[in-house]
């Protein structure tokens, strides 16, 4: 059985230990892989700088946050950096009074109904897209975009239609809110594993 490495678990783990000492492969993989979740996620309108910023600021602030027993290794204390990131990306570009771009490879994705790009992305998306799309998420440990993911392969399959986001979150038993947020994260994914 192949057993996946997890940059950002051995990082945390490395932070959280007792008398923290970080050897430098595990520091430079960790902060790598936080660097490409961001990238992939915020870029843009953050830029390179802007992501080398948020990733190391984020690393001390979760060591910060661990010497003082605010975050246990029982918990999800990588689900925690990746929050504390999540924030600091959100601050810097509201900060910024940025402009957000849009891909030119999906007119309309900011005006679009979550249904509507849900059948669009349908239409575009062949195998081996939605397979990168999914391997990305895992890595990114976005298990609620997977488990969206799987709820609609499964029911555009079985009935041949896009469930409605409202559906979906009965279904999985979130919220609505959070099952379009969800959505606009696999499409970001489904965006990359496009372009790679």
């Amino acid at each position: 059985m192949k057993v996946h490495k997890d940059p950002l678990l051995d990082l945390v783990t490395a932070l959280m230990a007792p008398e923290a000492h970080v050897p430098h492969q595990v520091f430079r993989e960790g902060i790598a892989a936080l660097r490409g979740y961001l990238r992939r996620r915020y870029c843009p309108p953050l830029t390179s700088a802007d992501v080398d910023e948020v990733a190391g600021d984020a690393i001390s602030r979760l060591y910060e946050a661990s010497e003082r027993r605010y975050v246990s290794e029982v918990g999800n204390p990588t689900g925690y950096l990746i929050a504390i990131a999540n924030r600091m990306a959100v601050a810097t570009i509201k900060a910024s009074h940025r402009t957000v771009l849009v891909d030119s490879s999906l007119p309309g994705s900011l005006t679009m109904t979550d249904e509507a790009a849900a059948a669009r992305l349908d239409r575009l998306a062949n195998v081996s897209i939605v397979r990168q799309a999914m391997a990305d998420a895992r890595r990114d440990k976005d298990a609620t975009a997977v488990r969206l993911a799987a709820y609609l392969l499964d029911e555009i399959q079985c009935t041949g239609e896009v469930p409605s986001t409202r559906t979906a979150a009965r279904a999985l038993g979130l919220s609505h809110v959070g099952v379009a947020k969800a959505l606009r994260r696999l499409r970001a994914y489904l965006v990359e594993a496009d372009r790679e």
